[in-house]
């Protein structure tokens, strides 16, 4: 058991901001840099299995699963799995994948306050009923304010009431009486009792989502609330999630790097910056943030032997965070971490271009297909589309290619950066891709020295 509350990261090289270490969370080792999977649903856990199966992946060794899409991604890893006459939990491909893929699960909390996942708690069996009555609350909010998820005036009417209605849920759970105790500790529990059952790796505290120093504070309370529960069963992380408008400011963001500094000097760190996107032209302030962030958990790095971090739903920041302070970086399968509030998918989605290093929409992708004959990337899944037009391509094949090509261009990106850092003690090799590539703005978050 005391393997699995321990954290130990081994420093294999570094060039001046950017490391490569060898980090034992629990009993699973993970070479980093390394890319989160996030997993959203069973086909793309099966996708995952095969791929890791038949493709050189081992910058692929973690995922990550929200708690929200947690039905619908590991329904066969359900706790209550068949066992043999013997009483012997009966091994399947499933639970022999995940005896070497490190798991985290995400509470996802964030969709206390943004609407398209919401529903996701309610299919799930061990929300707490404080969360339900939440939820029951937002939506009569809703009812009331004739708004029903479509772009219409009513939204701004519901917008303000849920904002307030958000802020006083959590304020009252932080308060020091007997039931906001009790609240505060029923969802706690619940939570960790999901990461037990379902052997995840560590434990994510369930944490608001930040936008202010009231919020931190409170985020602060749940993660230390979790750790002392967490004690003695499981690796407990330190947690924050933050609106992608906290970066504005320096102050909430020092305010937390602090507690990171005093309360997890042996520990994993995990953040989140929802809907992050540092490629705006306009968020100099933001990038100057982000940049400094980074340097600071570099600097904690070098100074707190056993910590290792870890960025969730990083989008296109997830080319650099590697270089500087993350460990592990995450994403979705497509690497577009948007949400689709207000309409559907479209059957053909945008597909990340490797060397720009942006997502290039359908239409471009059928003009660049027609003029060089191929896609223009080397992985098996773009070596097999040999069809003369790339419309011939189904919506579903389209869908399984995107996926594959991002998951092996991101092992192929951080094998990049492995190989710069360890063997070539160049870290500008990678600079210097990033300086050719539609996302060169974002070389401002590297760290100066």
């Amino acid at each position: 058991m005391d393997s699995e509350l321990k954290i130990e990261v081994k420093p294999e090289s570094r060039d001046r901001y950017a490391r490569t270490t060898r980090t034992k969370i629990g009993q699973k080792i993970v070479s980093t840099p390394n890319f989160c999977v996030q997993l959203q649903d069973s086909d793309e856990l099966d996708f995952l299995i095969n791929l890791r199966e038949q493709h050189v992946s081992d910058r692929l060794t973690t995922s990550t699963v929200r708690f929200v899409d947690l039905r619908q991604a590991l329904w066969r890893l359900h706790p209550k799995t068949p066992k043999d006459v013997l009483m012997n939990v009966r091994k399947d491909k499933y639970s022999l994948f995940f005896e070497q893929q490190l798991l985290l699960i995400d509470p996802s909390l964030e969709y206390l306050y943004y609407l398209p996942r919401m529903d996701g708690f309610k299919k799930n069996q061990y929300t707490p009923k404080v969360i339900l009555d939440y939820i029951k609350e937002i939506e009569k909010l809703q009812k009331e304010s004739g708004y029903k998820g479509e772009k219409k005036k009513a939204y701004k009417s519901f917008e303000s009431k849920r904002d307030r209605h958000h802020r006083e849920f959590w304020r009252g759970l932080a308060e020091e009486n007997s039931q906001s105790n009790q609240n505060r500790l029923d969802i706690i529990r619940a939570f960790l009792q999901c990461d037990l059952d379902y052997d995840a790796d560590a434990v994510l505290p369930p944490t608001p989502l930040v936008d202010s120093e009231e919020m931190l504070e409170i985020a602060q309370k749940m993660n230390d609330n979790a750790k002392e529960l967490a004690r003695g069963k499981k690796h407990c992380a330190t947690y924050f999630l933050f609106k992608s408008s906290a970066l504005a400011s320096w102050s909430l963001l020092d305010k937390a790097l602090r507690y990171i500094a005093e309360n997890a000097k042996e520990s994993l760190v995990v953040l989140k910056f929802k809907y992050l996107d540092l490629t705006n032209k306009e968020l100099q302030t933001e990038r100057d943030n982000y940049r400094d962030f980074m340097a600071n958990l570099e600097f904690f790095s070098k100074t707190f032997k056993n910590r290792a971090c870890v960025v969730l739903e990083n989008n296109c920041q997830s080319f650099v965070s590697p270089l500087a302070g993350f460990d592990i970086v995450s994403s979705s399968f497509t690497n577009y971490d948007i949400e689709h509030s207000f309409g559907k998918y479209a059957p053909y989605g945008k597909w990340l271009h490797p060397t720009m290093l942006i997502h290039r929409p359908w239409d471009v992708m059928k003009e660049i297909y027609e003029n060089i004959g191929a896609l223009p990337h080397n992985c098996d899944f773009c070596r097999s589309v040999t069809v003369k037009k790339l419309e011939e391509l189904k919506p579903d094949q389209w869908y399984i290619l995107r996926r594959g090509h991002v998951a092996l261009f991101m092992n192929e990106w951080l094998g990049y950066v492995r190989k710069a850092i360890d063997d070539d003690k160049n870290i500008e090799l990678i600079v210097d891709r990033l300086a050719n590539s539609k996302i060169q703005i974002l070389k401002d978050l590297l760290p100066k020295n």
